[in-house]
């Protein structure tokens, strides 16, 4: 190979390396002032966020991943305490929430579950003591509550507090 088609190749290796391998994919990416990494968002050929999102601690660890679609978010996200445990998950359909959504102490305990659907709570929500045990139980439609049962934490119900 020639002097200057090995110049050519090289130049092209750095510049695809540059641009996320050629294939109309990179990442945008953003730092903390020490110069680890906050966020990195994939963007598709047209720029836009496309694939999924990752915020970090400053320590580095993992803080949420966030599917997106054409800049919109789309699928499971998921946040994480910054020991690394999940903190939670919901599902998100054209950028609002949709479907079963969990959250869960550092313990790894579930705190609080229920769904969502076009953004509002919708059906069965629940919230448990450390125990595990049903703390709170409200029924939701359009996210308007329209029953809810409180319990202490032996099981017996009680009176709901006012919020």
């Amino acid at each position: 190979m020639s002097l200057r088609k090995y110049a050519l190749v090289f130049l092209a290796l750095i510049i695809c390396g540059h641009a996320g391998g050629c294939i109309g994919k990179e990442a945008r990416k953003e730092y903390y002032d020490d110069g680890n990494i906050k966020a990195s968002y994939p963007l598709n050929k047209k720029g836009v966020i496309e694939g999924v999102v990752k915020t970090y601690y400053p320590s580095g660890t993992i803080q949420s991943k966030e599917a997106y679609k054409n800049d919109v978010k789309e699928g499971t996200s998921k946040a994480y305490y910054e020991s690394g445990k999940l903190k939670a998950e919901v599902i998100f359909k054209d950028d609002k929430l949709s479907g079963r959504f969990k959250k869960y102490n550092e313990r790894g305990k579930l705190i609080e579950e229920g769904n969502w659907e076009g953004g509002k709570r919708e059906g069965i929500q629940k919230v448990y003591y450390e125990s595990g045990k049903v703390a709170r139980e409200g029924n939701f439609k359009e996210d308007k509550i329209l029953s809810e049962t409180c319990y202490d934490e032996q099981g017996n119900k009680v009176t709901c507090p006012k919020e």
